[in-house]
């Protein structure tokens, strides 16, 4: 898999929350159909006018023991302008990540490497999940003939127990 490690400081990511839950996958229909419905809306187009550094980031925030987070569909920015009252405003914290690059056709590719990440990355790596958010961006030039674009960011930790 192709990826890097980098450290990041922390920041603010302000954009539209679904709840989501993982229970019998059901986050792998959700997911799109929230893209979706705000892509029609024109919500996407408006956030990506509003980007701090032209991404637009899909974040599962909020996690619960009970297999449930918030997704949000976002933008690097501590106010936008223009929107509705629906948006809201989170801090990702602080830490290291591992960036993982793709480009696909939606959602089945980036599905797969999220599949992949849990599945062979990180069982094989000596990192373990930080616990915290988890991300995809995209960024404003997306669109490629090979389909779009996008990275997955998973907060890890050094030495697995």
């Amino acid at each position: 898999m192709n990826y890097q490690v980098v450290e990041k400081e922390a920041f603010k990511l302000t954009g539209y929350k679904r709840r989501v839950t993982t229970k019998n996958k059901e986050n792998f229909k959700v997911i799109p159909e929230f893209w979706e419905t705000l892509h029609k809306e024109g919500k996407v187009d408006q956030l990506f006018n509003q980007s701090q550094d032209g991404d637009v980031i899909g974040a599962a925030v909020n996690f619960d023991s009970e297999e449930n987070f918030d997704y949000l569909i976002a933008v690097r920015a501590e106010g936008l302008k223009n929107m509705d009252d629906e948006v809201i405003t989170v801090t990702i914290p602080a830490g290291k990540w591992a960036i993982f690059s793709g480009v696909g056709e939606m959602p089945a590719a980036i599905q797969e490497t999220w599949k992949q990440i849990y599945h062979e990355w990180l069982p094989t790596t000596n990192y373990e999940h930080a616990g915290t958010a988890e991300l995809e961006v995209y960024p404003a030039e997306c669109n490629t003939e090979d389909g779009i674009r996008y990275e997955v960011w998973i907060p890890i930790v050094d030495d697995k127990k």
